[in-house]
């Protein structure tokens, strides 16, 4: 199995640095499983997944170092108590179905968007997952790097709280997936309508789409 290595941009990445992108990608993966049950009752075809990344603590360093700022310009300088994320790499095109703040335009952003709304029901309106970005095939969507907005804004520099939340309602465009599902208290009966001020439907985007 092929795997990519993170590193926390140009500076010092500890445990706790990458504490946060863990426990996000440990809830993610903990509402997918219920999510792909209720799509079982849909009909709608592919589930989804998330990775899961596992933590290595660099002790030595390499030569390497020297030779990958020399010619890929890379200035990354790492210290020997370094944390790193190793993941599964992903193969085929990788695609932002949902940005963090709820924009969705592909045409395979639906159920992706979803997920989102059925997380933030799923959590007792708590927290909304996102930025869900990641690779699609005709079984699942394979998403890495989630990004979540709660209440408690306790999930990094990331999580922009209850204004993260409203952003994404705000922008999220309800599909025959998700219509039922909770909405915030601010998000006004006739959201899904389509005006100048919000991005277009799906159904308006790609009308050959199962979508209302």
């Amino acid at each position: 199995m092929s795997v990519i290595v993170k590193v926390f941009g140009h500076t010092h990445g500890g445990t706790k640095t990458w504490g946060h992108y863990k426990a996000v990608g440990h809830l993610a993966r903990q509402f997918a499983e219920p999510f792909n049950s209720y799509l079982g009752t849909t009909n709608a075809g592919p589930k989804v997944e998330f990775l899961t990344p596992e933590m290595a603590i660099m002790n030595t360093q390499s030569d390497f170092q020297m030779f990958a700022r020399f010619f890929w310009n890379f200035k990354k300088i790492f210290s020997e108590d370094e944390a790193v994320v190793i993941e599964r790499r992903l193969k085929g095109d990788f695609i932002t179905y949902v940005h963090t703040t709820g924009h969705a335009t592909h045409e395979m952003s639906a159920l992706p968007a979803a997920f989102c709304h059925f997380s933030y029901q799923e959590s007792g309106v708590q927290f909304v997952i996102c930025n869900l970005q990641g690779v699609h095939d005709k079984e699942k969507f394979v998403f890495t790097n989630p990004v979540i907005h709660s209440i408690s804004e306790t999930f990094g520099e990331s999580d922009k709280g209850a204004k993260g939340i409203a952003t994404f309602f705000e922008n999220h465009v309800c599909t025959y997936l998700c219509q039922d599902f909770i909405k915030p208290g601010h998000i006004a009966k006739e959201f899904t309508a389509l005006d100048e001020d919000r991005p277009p439907r799906y159904s308006i985007l790609f009308p050959d789409r199962r979508i209302v």
